[in-house]
Order: C-alpha cells, then sequence, then structure tokens
C-alpha cells in the first residue's frame, strides 16, 4: 500500500479569488461587485461612480467604469447604441453615437468592463452618458459573466 500524500496547504482565498469565483460560476455575487476591487486602482479619482453622477450638472464632462450588463442597438435608433454599465453603486446609461461606435466597435463589443469618458446629459430626472471614447478596463477582474447583447 502507498503512504498517504500530505494534505496539500492553501492559503485561504482572498476577497478579490471569492468574488472572481462567485461570478465564474454563477454570473453574480454576493460578497461585493468587482469594481469595488478595482476603484482604489483608477486614476486618482477621477473615474467617478454611478451613484456620482446625479450630483454633476448637465454637460459635464466625466468618466465612468464598470462591468457591462447589456449593449443594445435596436434598428430604430439609427446606429446609437445603448449600454448599460454597472459599478458597486448603481446602473449607468451610456449613449454611444455611430461615430464613437465604429471607431471603437471591438472595445464596445468585446470588453466585459469599459471605461467611458462624455458629458452627463439629464433629462428630467433620467442621467446618461454621451459617450466621446472607450478604452477596455483591463486589470479589471476576470469574472467570466457575459453581458445581454444585440447580435
Amino acid at each position: 500500500m502507498a503512504p498517504a500524500e500530505p494534505a496539500a496547504r492553501l492559503e485561504p482565498a482572498g476577497s478579490a479569488e471569492l468574488v472572481q469565483g462567485d461570478y465564474a460560476t454563477t454570473g453574480l455575487s454576493v460578497r461585493g461587485h468587482p469594481m469595488a476591487l478595482v476603484r482604489p486602482t483608477l486614476a486618482g479619482g477621477r473615474v467617478r461612480t454611478v451613484r456620482e453622477l446625479d450630483r454633476l450638472a448637465d454637460r459635464a464632462p466625466v468618466e465612468v467604469a464598470g462591468l457591462v450588463i447589456v449593449r443594445q442597438r435596436p434598428e430604430t435608433a439609427h446606429g446609437i447604441v445603448f449600454v448599460s454599465l454597472e459599478d458597486e453603486t448603481g446602473i449607468a446609461n451610456l449613449v454611444v453615437m455611430p461615430d464613437v461606435y465604429e471607431r471603437c466597435r471591438p472595445v464596445v463589443r468585446g470588453s466585459p468592463f469599459l471605461v467611458a469618458r462624455g458629458r452627463v446629459e439629464r433629462t428630467g430626472q433620467v442621467v446618461n452618458v454621451r459617450v466621446d471614447g472607450l478604452a477596455p478596463l483591463a486589470f479589471a477582474p476576470a469574472v467570466g459573466g457575459h453581458s445581454r447583447d444585440f447580435r
């Protein structure tokens, strides 16, 4: 009979690993939002949370980042793409005009996490971000979730 191998000694998973594991297996986590893990590394507080959008004036310049939960390109919208971006404080509505979409197509269509630069647009109580530019949030956790996208 072969001797039993000693049990492996593993360090306990950290909060980032637990959230990543939750997203990879279920698409969500009750432990926290992946953006809460990334927030401290974002450029000196320049990237706003969704909650902060409510306090910004109409047409104010803004950067916001988050996990893409929905991408929509309705036929009736004349090439405008709507993206719902979720962070640890809520959901932002991004409006991506056709010229920006064409310039940033691979990022818009394929990045699970985005940083959007644009301007606040207010219509009554509704707050949108009209996007001027988009970039992938490369150092965001690999969460394995999938957005609900247009085809």
